[in-house]
């Protein structure tokens, strides 16, 4: 599995370069996988986040096992190559990752780097659920977006698979809209 997801990392990661951040769903029908991601922001003055999980086939059938939590960095020389040691602060709690650095000099000279860690589905949801995350890459310090914690709540709910509520709605009271937040209303009968 973890084999897998790495070659999915690397094929992504050869493939996509937007300009900006956000949650991401592309379906391979050839290969019948689909791919959910963050992609990085680059311009930024730090690594910016980059999130992949993968899974077989249109629609999820069980959350994932692992994800792909990384960072990215583009500049005009390597910054991380020799030292790319990672740890975050998820809520003021220290969170060691292991890393792997992989990276590239695009045909401009500029080097885009990638700071890798396969993390448990499990350490990803306290990821996301955080309300502070600040993230150490080697002696290079800063803390996730809004934006950031955002897309990663978000890319929480595109990986875990939907329940369905079997429960009967009462009839007498106003059902909670959970997509626009804000309570249903009866439509009188015949009328508009």
């Amino acid at each position: 599995m973890l084999r897998t997801m790495g070659l999915v990392v690397v094929a992504w990661l050869c493939t996509q370069l937007p300009a900006v951040a956000e949650v991401q769903v592309q379906y391979d029908r050839f290969k019948q996988k689909t791919v959910v991601a963050i992609g990085p922001k680059f311009g930024e003055t730090h690594p910016t986040l980059y999130v992949l999980s993968a899974f077989d086939g249109e629609s999820l059938s069980k959350r994932p096992d692992v994800v792909a939590f990384m960072f990215s960095a583009k500049s005009e020389s390597w910054q991380y190559l020799d030292c790319h040691t990672t740890s975050l602060l998820v809520d003021g709690k220290p969170l060691p990752l292991e890393t792997e650095h992989d990276g590239s000099v695009m045909s401009g000279g500029d080097v885009i780097e990638y700071i890798k860690s396969m993390i448990t589905f499990e350490k990803f949801q306290q990821i996301a659920s955080a309300k502070k995350v600040e993230v150490q890459i080697c002696n290079t310090e800063f803390s996730l977006s809004d934006e950031d914690m955002n897309d990663l709540k978000q890319f929480v709910n595109l990986i875990t698979p939907k329940t369905k509520n079997h429960k009967k709605p009462q009839t007498d009271k106003p059902k909670a809209s959970v997509e626009a937040g804000v309570p249903e209303t009866k439509k009188p009968v015949g009328g508009k």
